[in-house]
């Protein structure tokens, strides 16, 4: 029976990524809290320009802070996402909010520092602190820029401030907690996204592979109803096998599978052979089942033990050449059961002839996936034995 066959976010631009929604989901909870606290702040430098209290000061900083905020967010809104801006963007963003503590201290009375809205930039780096963590950096490197920024506000809020330090300890703890409480929620959602865009791919991968099986049997059939050389004895069998491929890619095209646990019952060894052989009457068939009769199969193992066995009779009856007899035996055994598919065709040489797709893929990796072990016996000549072993389940 011989068979022949038929990382970074801006390096993965899916557009039903799970990680890119994630990440823009990310970018508007946290750009909405940051620009909400940056209102508060205009508010403040507006309300202390109209009372002239404004400091300048505090106003060249408030001044920085709004251009760097419109060029920031102007990017975010073009790339979609705080994690697809350019990765240097992540300094320019904590040596402003830096400044902001630094400068403003400066230039206000030390009893104005604790407090009062005069010192803004506490509640600026308290909104800044936490979107360090939806950067493209880890997570170490965000905390440390919360941390650094606590100290500088720690060292410049204390002089003349020495009775407060309690207080002075909690609010440069609050922007480290900010910090750490957007770390733990990005690194939890960014994992959740990545783990369903993993189960994504592995569908399509094997909505592929259940075309490719389809597109193996069908085309291998079609190829033989092209041929001129037909038996007329066989085409009844030819038939049969057409129409139920047809129905089997008709069950496909509505998401039902080719043997459903459904179609199966409640599936044993016996009922799948009995299944896998419709269609192949006219092969030279001798099917001892006795021996395996009540062995029970969970569904999905008895949808790939038939699948499998169809591929290896459709390649018994397009490789084999002028097969004499095909035998199909089930046994219960100590550790299990075992089902074998022996021919007595040409065979083939296992080490110069390679698997083709029907019986690498559809046979071997389809029934491994189920826990399966598959053994291939064959040689030039002398045809060719399938041997499939499987573990003893309760019956459903």
């Amino acid at each position: 029976m011989t068979v022949s066959d038929t990382p970074l976010l801006r390096q993965d631009t899916t557009i039903d990524s799970s990680r890119i929604k994630a990440e823009r989901a990310m970018t508007v909870v946290l750009g909405v809290f940051r620009l909400g606290m940056l209102v508060q702040v205009l508010f403040s430098l507006v309300s202390s320009t109209i009372r002239s209290e404004i400091v300048w000061g505090s106003a060249v900083a408030g001044s920085v802070v709004v251009v760097w905020n419109v060029i920031l967010f102007g990017v975010v809104i073009k790339q979609k996402s705080f994690a697809a801006t350019p990765t240097w963007m992540w300094l320019i963003d904590f040596v402003v909010a830096a400044q902001t503590v630094i400068v403003v201290s400066q230039a206000l009375p030390s009893s104005s520092l604790i407090g009062t809205w005069a010192f803004w930039p506490y509640a600026y780096i308290c909104a800044t602190a936490p979107t360090f963590a939806i950067w493209p950096q880890p997570i170490w490197r965000s905390m440390t820029l919360s941390v650094l920024l606590a100290v500088i506000y720690g060292v410049t809020v204390f002089p003349g401030n020495e009775t407060l330090i309690y207080t002075i300890i909690n609010n440069a703890a609050s922007v480290v907690i900010y910090t750490l409480i957007s770390a733990i929620g990005a690194s939890f959602i960014r994992r959740l996204a990545q783990t369903a865009d993993q189960h994504k791919e592995r569908a399509i991968a094997l909505e592929q592979e259940r075309h490719r099986f389809h597109m193996h049997d069908v085309t291998g059939l079609l190829n033989r109803l092209s041929q001129e050389d037909i038996p007329p004895e066989a085409l009844a069998a030819l038939r049969t096998q057409a129409l139920r491929e047809s129905n089997r890619l008709r069950y496909d095209i509505t998401s039902a599978s080719a043997a459903t646990p459904n179609e199966l019952g409640s599936p044993t060894v016996e009922s799948v052979i009995s299944a896998s052989l419709k269609g192949f009457g006219h092969l030279p068939l001798e099917i001892r089942t006795h021996l395996g009769q009540d062995i029970s199969l969970h569904p999905d193992t008895a949808v790939a033990l038939e699948s499998a066995l169809i591929s290896l009779l459709y390649n018994i009856q397009f490789h084999a050449g002028q097969v004499q007899e095909v035998i199909i035996h089930s046994a219960r055994q100590a550790d299990g059961w075992e089902v074998s598919i022996c021919d007595d065709g040409v065979g083939f040489d296992l080490e110069q002839t390679p698997m083709g797709f029907g019986l690498k893929r559809q046979v071997i990796a389809g029934l491994q996936s189920q826990g399966l072990t598959v053994t291939v016996e064959t040689a030039p000549g002398e045809g060719t034995c399938v041997f499939i072993h499987g573990p003893l389940v309760e019956p459903h």
